[in-house]
C-alpha cells in the first residue's frame, strides 16, 4: 500500500536522522512555548501597557538595571493611566483608594511570593516574609509594642546618643575651615548614624560605626552587594525557591559565616544569646525593643529572624530618608535657608531637639514630607499582592482573573507627583505646599488627599510598616541638630549623589562640606555638650 510505504519510509528516515529529531523537538517546544505565552497574553489582554509586556518579562528585566526604575514605573502610569501591565502575570496599581482597600485588614489579598526575598534562614521566617495572613498577623501583635515603646525606655534616649556620637565624629575628622577641606560622605554617615541609633534602641548596645568610622561586621558592603541581586530574583521569583533546595541551599549564606550576610546573622545570633543569658542570671530587663520582643515570648528563632532583618529594613528606612531630605535640601538653596531660618528663630530648643519641639517646627515639617513624597524609601520595589481566587475588580473597570500579581509600590512615585493631588508643580520640590494647604478653606479636604497618598510610603492596613514612627522621629532630630551647628555644601554639584534603586535605595559617594556655624547652643539636658549662652540668630 502506498500509504503504508510512505509512513514506513517517512519512519525510517527519521530514524536514521538525528538532525530531524531535533528539529521536530525544537518546533514542538517552540509552538507549545508559543501557545503558553498567547495564553498568558490572552488572560489580562485588556489591561493597558506596552505589547511586549503581555508576552515577557524582558522589559521588566532591563529595567531592573536601570538606577531609577521607578521612574520608569511612573511613565507607563502617565501614559497609560492607574492600572497598567508590566509583564505577562504583573499589574502596576497607583490608585490610591484600590491601594487602601487592597492593604486593609479585611483585604483578602495576600503576599505574593515575591516576599520570599526577605526569607533569612529558611524554614523560618520574619514580619515581611510572612505570607500566611493569620500567622503573620500573630506576629505583627507581638512585635508592635516594641516598635511603638509601650513599656520600654523612652527612644529618644537612643537616639539622642546616636546624634551626640555623629556631632563628635564631624567634630573630631570632618570640619572643614577655610585653610583645610575634610569631606564627610552624608550617604555612608547617615547610615552609621541610623546602625547606631537602632542599636541603642532595639539592644541597648553601642554598635560603634560612627566610634570607628568604620562598616563594622561589613553591613553596608554586604546591602550594597546584597540587594541588586535579591531585586533581581525578586522578579524571577522561581529562582529564588529553587535555592531552597538541596544541594543549592548549601550556598546561602549560615550563621558563623566569615563574611558577608552570615556573618551579620552570627552578629544577630550574640545580641539575642548574651541578652538570653543575662536574663538567665536574673538581670534587670532592659527597656529596648528586644526586650519587648522576649517580653511577648517570641521564640528564639524567631527573634533571630526580626534581629537580622532590623539591620537592613530598619536602618536602611531611617538612613534613606534622613539623607534624600538633605539631597533635597543642599540641591534648593532657598528651601534651605529657610528651614535654618526657622530653627534659628525658635526659642528655647532642647539640644538636641526633642520629638516634641520638631514637631512644633512647621516648616520643618514641610520639608520631611516632601522629601518623602519626592523619594519614597521603598519606591523601586515591587511588593506584590496575588489577586484572590474568584478575581477582582480594579477602578470599577479592569477585571483581574485570580492569581494576578498586583504591585502596591510599583505606583508609588506617579501618585506622589500627581498634579490632580499635588499641583501643577508636583515635579517641584517645593515643601510649601503642605503649608499652603492647611490654610485653605476646604475642611481641610486637600491636606487630606495628600496625605493619604503620602502614608503609603509605609504601607497601609495590615501590611504597614511598624517602625514608621521610629523613622520619621529620628529624621525630625537629627536634621535640625545638624543644620543648627553646620552649614553643608555639595562637592560634586554635576552628580551630587550616586543613586540606585533595588527595593531599598542604595546611594554612595555624597560627598560635602561641613563648616562650623557662628552661633551657640544652650547646654541640653538630652545627652549632648554644648557652650553656655542663648542660641544667637544667622547675622
Amino acid at each position: 500500500m502506498p500509504l503504508q510505504e510512505s509512513l514506513a519510509h517517512w519512519g525510517e528516515s527519521l530514524i536514521n536522522s538525528p538532525r530531524t529529531i531535533i528539529f521536530y523537538l525544537l518546533s514542538a517546544l517552540f509552538l507549545i512555548n508559543t501557545a503558553q505565552r498567547i495564553r498568558r497574553w490572552y488572560r489580562l489582554w485588556h489591561i493597558p501597557g506596552p505589547w511586549i509586556c503581555g508576552f515577557t518579562s524582558l522589559w521588566l528585566l532591563r529595567k531592573c538595571f536601570g538606577p531609577r526604575i521607578d521612574l520608569s514605573w511612573k511613565e507607563l502610569v502617565d501614559k497609560y493611566g492607574p492600572v497598567v501591565r508590566m509583564a505577562p502575570n504583573e499589574i502596576i496599581l497607583a490608585d490610591v483608594d484600590e491601594l487602601l482597600r487592597i492593604q486593609s485588614p479585611r483585604s483578602v489579598y495576600r503576599k505574593d511570593d515575591w516576599y520570599l526575598i526577605g526569607q533569612i534562614n529558611p524554614p523560618f521566617h520574619n514580619l515581611l516574609s510572612m505570607q500566611d495572613k493569620d500567622v503573620r498577623r500573630e506576629r505583627k501583635r507581638k512585635i508592635t509594642p516594641g516598635y511603638n515603646g509601650r513599656g520600654g525606655d523612652d527612644f529618644e534616649q537612643g537616639l539622642n546618643k546616636g546624634i551626640a556620637r555623629w556631632i563628635e565624629l564631624i567634630e573630631r575628622k570632618y570640619l572643614s575651615t577655610p585653610a583645610e577641606g575634610k569631606p564627610l560622605d552624608l550617604a555612608l554617615h547617615s547610615h552609621y548614624y541610623a546602625l547606631d541609633s537602632l542599636g541603642e534602641m532595639a539592644y541597648s548596645r553601642q554598635l560603634g560605626f560612627l566610634e570607628s568610622d568604620t562598616d563594622k561586621h561589613r553591613i553596608l558592603e554586604t546591602n550594597e552587594k546584597l540587594m541588586p541581586v535579591m531585586f533581581l530574583f525578586s522578579n524571577f521569583i522561581w529562582l529564588t525557591k529553587y535555592l531552597r533546595y538541596w544541594p543549592l541551599v548549601l550556598l546561602l549564606p549560615r550563621d558563623g559565616d566569615k563574611s558577608g550576610f552570615g556573618a551579620i546573622m552570627g552578629f544577630s545570633s550574640s545580641i539575642i544569646d548574651q541578652r538570653l543569658a543575662e536574663l538567665a542570671q536574673q538581670a534587670k530587663p532592659k527597656g529596648d525593643i528586644l526586650q519587648a520582643f522576649i517580653n511577648e515570648k517570641l521564640h528564639p528563632d524567631a527573634l533571630r529572624e526580626e534581629v537580622t532583618i532590623q539591620f537592613f529594613v530598619g536602618s536602611d528606612t531611617t538612613a534613606s530618608l534622613i539623607r534624600m531630605t538633605f539631597l533635597a535640601l543642599l540641591t534648593n538653596p532657598r528651601v534651605y535657608m529657610t528651614l535654618q531660618s526657622e530653627i534659628n528663630n525658635a526659642a528655647n530648643l532642647s539640644s538636641p531637639i526633642t520629638a516634641t519641639e520638631s514637631r512644633q517646627l512647621p516648616y520643618l515639617q514641610a520639608v520631611i514630607r516632601e522629601s518623602l513624597r519626592f523619594y519614597p524609601p521603598v519606591a523601586a520595589g515591587v511588593f506584590y499582592k496575588d489577586v484572590p481566587a474568584e478575581g477582582d475588580v480594579l477602578c470599577d473597570k479592569y477585571f483581574l482573573p485570580g492569581g494576578t500579581k498586583v504591585s502596591t509600590i510599583a505606583g508609588l512615585t506617579a501618585l506622589l507627583r500627581d498634579k490632580r493631588v499635588f499641583g501643577e508643580d508636583a515635579e517641584c520640590f517645593w515643601p510649601e505646599r503642605w503649608i499652603e494647604a492647611e490654610k485653605l478653606l476646604d475642611g481641610g479636604e486637600k491636606l487630606r488627599l495628600m496625605t493619604k497618598s503620602l502614608d503609603l510610603c509605609f504601607g497601609a492596613g495590615q501590611f504597614a510598616c511598624p517602625g514608621k514612627g521610629i523613622a520619621l522621629m529620628s529624621a525630625g532630630k537629627v536634621i535640625p541638630e545638624l543644620l543648627r551647628r553646620y552649614n553643608f555644601s555639595i562637592l560634586n554639584p554635576a552628580e551630587p549623589m550616586k543613586l540606585r534603586g533595588a527595593v531599598a535605595w542604595l546611594a554612595h559617594d555624597f560627598w560635602v562640606r561641613v563648616e562650623k556655624r557662628p552661633v551657640h547652643i544652650t547646654t541640653g539636658t538630652n545627652g549632648l555638650s554644648e557652650s553656655s549662652g542663648a542660641m544667637a540668630r544667622e547675622a
